[in-house]
């Protein structure tokens, strides 16, 4: 895949957002890493192992990366996206997944700088190869490394499809055109809302 770059403006906004992802790792981490470790017992204990869900996922300039999560489904669960209310969560887990728990392990995702705090949300890989030979368009998401939240999720929520990922589109292609620091700060505040009143989780 061609790289394209962004202005040198947007250059240096990316700088500095990495900066600040670092920091914001370091800031979160003596509350993270205890909570790490209590769900991944809980899970261990429950589910069994593996705790950790590891997935391909597409990142920065169309390169790939896996994706870390704490696996909250059980160990034969089907490949499909989750549902509402899916049966296949494990017991006591689904409060995990609507807190967003589940994505703490991507701290380490956005240490390695395979993620930001905020950007479009990486997608698996199949899903990726196939929007990206359909929708010319979408290999512009890949201008900014993917994000833990971002403005397609709190303007769509998650997806589960590929027609609601074309769908979901746009959000990802205006926060491209649009980055900044005060969207970063709009995306983060209305993500802690969203996590706090326990909407869009499946």
């Amino acid at each position: 895949m061609k790289r394209r770059t962004l202005p040198v403006s947007g250059d240096v906004h990316l700088r500095l957002k990495r900066l600040l992802d670092v920091a914001g790792v370091i800031v979160a981490a003596p509350l993270a890493l205890p909570l790490c470790l209590l769900i991944a017992i809980y899970i261990r204990l429950v589910g069994g192992s593996p705790v950790l869900f590891r997935q391909k996922r597409r990142g920065y300039a169309g390169s790939e990366f896996t994706m870390l999560k704490f696996r909250t489904m059980v160990r034969d669960a089907s490949a499909e996206s989750a549902r509402k209310n899916d049966e296949r969560v494990i017991t006591g887990c689904r409060f995990i997944r609507h807190m967003r728990l589940d994505e703490l392990p991507q701290l380490v995702n956005i240490l390695r700088g395979e993620m930001s705090w905020i950007g479009p949300r990486p997608v698996a890989i199949p899903i990726a190869e196939s929007l990206e030979a359909t929708v010319p368009q979408y290999v512009c998401r890949h201008l900014i490394i993917p994000g833990l939240t971002g403005w397609a999720q709190i303007s769509q929520g998650y997806t589960s499809t590929n027609h609601e990922e074309i769908e979901k589109l746009s959000f990802d292609l205006y926060y491209v055109k649009q980055i900044s620091f005060d969207i970063d700060l709009l995306i983060l505040i209305n993500t802690i809302k969203i996590i706090l009143f326990r909407a869009g989780s499946r």
